[in-house]
């Protein structure tokens, strides 16, 4: 039986590391809700009502952010920045930021297994010509970090917590693969293997979906997928003529997705129908999406505040 964990902690391109946080002001409702995204080009995480309204930018941070976790319980968002080597942390307005790791390598994606005050993140480097890399696992104030998992170069992760596992894109070997793992590290086996095709070619986004045993992903550009957890029953939901897709997240409350394409952000059923567009210019390079219901109080943040 999983054991619960106490701890809790309470595009426009931006010049400088300066922050300008916004006041956040979000109304409880049935329908309530919040996307966060990671601006990679314009150093940034922005948010918006899940019908697309309210965009705005919550904070700058470190050149280039890569992953992007929430705790929606907690108020807390976590992200990796590529060029600086940095696990960050602050409150969902953009507030209380903090340095919880750093890393001599490049940390990727990062997910949370929030129940056992966990946190998990890729981390990748080049070795000679080849590209090697690690997945992580450290408390959520960063401590305590060790390799659960070695000789991957994992870039995308999510985690099943049902089944105790990880899933993550993988670009490492002669082929971009998904693959996944217990927690622990232990049953590393590829899910989906693209071979000398496409289906998982620079995979830019992954999503879970346990209890209906989906998985979906996008590719850089090429289509918006979804299979069976173990790779079985792969179907293109999304068809992409040009352009670039990138990350994909479930609002499994409201059996809908939410995926970008070129810089603008789109909502589909989780079939891949019905798909509007919802959000323009969400950024240069859409590195995560992700959705969280709303919080349970205004957050209101005022003021400048430097970035770690």
């Amino acid at each position: 039986m999983r054991r619960r964990h106490d701890m809790r902690f309470v595009n426009a391109h931006l010049v400088g590391l300066v922050v300008a946080l916004l006041a956040i002001h979000v109304l409880q409702s049935a329908d309530a809700g919040l996307i966060y995204w990671l601006d990679h080009g314009g150093f940034a995480i922005r948010v918006a009502n899940m019908d697309g309204t309210g965009d705005r930018t919550i904070l700058s941070t470190s050149p280039y952010p890569n992953g992007l976790a929430v705790d929606p319980d907690a108020g807390t968002l976590y992200w990796t920045t590529h060029n600086a080597g940095r696990i960050h942390r602050a409150l969902w307005d953009g507030s209380e930021q903090e340095v919880i790791v750093q890393s001599e390598h490049t940390p990727t994606g990062i997910a949370l297994d929030v129940p056992l005050g966990t946190l998990y993140w890729g981390e990748n480097w080049v070795d000679g010509e080849t590209l090697r890399g690690c997945i992580m696992r450290a408390n959520l104030d960063g401590s305590d970090a060790e390799v659960v998992v070695d000789d991957v170069a994992p870039l995308h992760m999510a985690l099943d917590l049902s089944a105790d596992k990880i899933y993550w894109t993988d670009r490492g070997g002669e082929h971009n693969v998904i693959m996944r793992a217990d927690l622990d590290g232990a049953e590393v086996e590829t899910v989906v293997d693209s071979g000398s095709g496409s289906l998982v070619t620079r995979g830019r986004g992954l999503a879970l979906d346990p209890t209906s045993n989906k998985m979906y992903w996008t590719t850089h550009s090429d289509g918006l997928y979804r299979a069976d957890l173990d790779g079985q029953n792969v179907e293109l939901l999304a068809d992409v003529p040009f352009g670039t897709l990138g990350a994909v997240t479930l609002d499994l409350d409201k059996t809908a997705m939410f995926f970008n394409w070129n810089g603008d952000i789109y909502r589909a059923t989780l079939d891949g129908a019905k798909q509007e567009e919802m959000i323009l210019d969400a950024g240069s390079v859409i590195k995560n999406i992700v959705s969280v219901p709303a919080p349970t109080a205004i957050v209101t943040s005022e003021g400048a505040k430097e970035t770690s």
